[in-house]
């Protein structure tokens, strides 16, 4: 058990995926992953570079993978982009990679330091006729290490680029970290599923929520069962390719779904296509009223979605 941020548990869960080689442009949200790879791969038969931008560091990891190794590269939301259309070629290619993306973190026209979600919809990356690009969206630093691994298992095994989202806060939250020299680094770690399921067994109000804003809504649901609220927590594990089917399942009961965000309502967006109607009952047709209503809760003032904001919106949804 170690004390690691979240971005080390990643390096550590990269490393123990198989990852032997590594190519990172720095940038300061993301470099405590740069340093933690350099650092362990320099004790391993592997080799790391640093080089000029962020397309050169993902052609260097895809690269490797054409090669028969596995690299891993680390970027930022503000950066994207300019990854996209090589994420694209990996997949065509069935090119194997490792890619960590953290969240860009919004400014705040009241200064406010606020955490961001805002390249959900930029991550459904996926060549045209073909499914995005696996997508996986840590809660935690022990996740950060077991869906890195995962995630590395998995882009050397379906030959393809690999994505882990994590949120700026999970990236820097220090927390307790099991599985690393305990003679398990080679076991594949898979997650349960592709979505963590909270007291949705009866759920009539279903909160849809990833990263740190899940942890805010588990308390939200907790709190709102004690108010007699039959309240429930639906986490995407796997962001993309969604787990729709999953939801489905999950939301059985439920009238309302509550998708929970820090962004403008992009997986909300995602969702509503999806499942059910969005907005209130009076907004749509007849022929929909039957269905259920989807309501978006994003990007709050204070800059977090915090328990109290998301049990408001619980309470009044029910």
């Amino acid at each position: 058990m170690k004390l690691l941020l979240g971005n080390e548990a990643i390096a550590h869960g990269a490393i123990a995926g198989g990852v032997t080689f590594f190519a990172g442009y720095p940038l300061a949200q993301s470099s405590e992953i740069d340093a933690a790879l350099i650092s362990l791969l320099g004790g391993r038969e592997g080799a790391a570079v640093l080089v000029e931008d962020t397309p050169a560091a993902l052609g260097a990891v895809l690269g490797a993978g054409a090669g028969g190794g596995l690299g891993a590269t680390a970027l930022t939301g503000d950066v994207l982009g300019s990854a996209e259309e090589l994420v694209r070629f990996g997949i065509e290619s069935k090119l194997p990679g490792l890619i960590a993306v953290i969240g860009a973190r919004p400014e705040s026209s009241r200064g406010v330091e606020r955490a961001g979600q805002t390249e959900v919809r930029r991550l459904r990356i996926g060549p045209a006729g073909s499914g995005p690009a696996p997508v996986w969206a840590p809660a935690s630093a022990q996740e950060c290490f077991t869906l890195a691994r995962a995630a590395s298992i998995e882009a050397r095994e379906q030959s393809t680029p690999a994505l882990l989202y994590v949120d700026d806060v999970v990236a820097h939250l220090r927390e307790p970290v099991a599985a690393i020299d305990d003679g398990l680094e080679r076991e594949a770690g898979v997650p349960a599923g592709p979505a963590e399921l909270y007291r949705t067994r009866d759920a009539t109000v279903l909160v849809v929520a990833f990263g740190i804003v899940a942890r805010a809504a588990r308390t939200a649901v907790r709190l709102a069962r004690e108010q007699g609220i039959r309240a429930g927590l639906f986490r995407p594990v796997r962001l993309w390719p969604f787990p729709f089917a999953e939801l489905e399942e999950a939301a059985a009961r439920a009238g309302v779904l509550l998708v929970a965000e820090l962004n403008e309502g992009q997986l909300h967006e995602a969702i509503a296509a999806r499942v059910g109607a969005a907005g209130p009952a009076a907004a749509r047709p007849r022929a929909a009223r039957d269905r259920q209503t989807i309501l978006s809760l994003s990007e709050p003032s204070e800059g977090m979605l915090r328990p109290g904001r998301i049990l408001e919106s619980l309470l009044e949804a029910a």
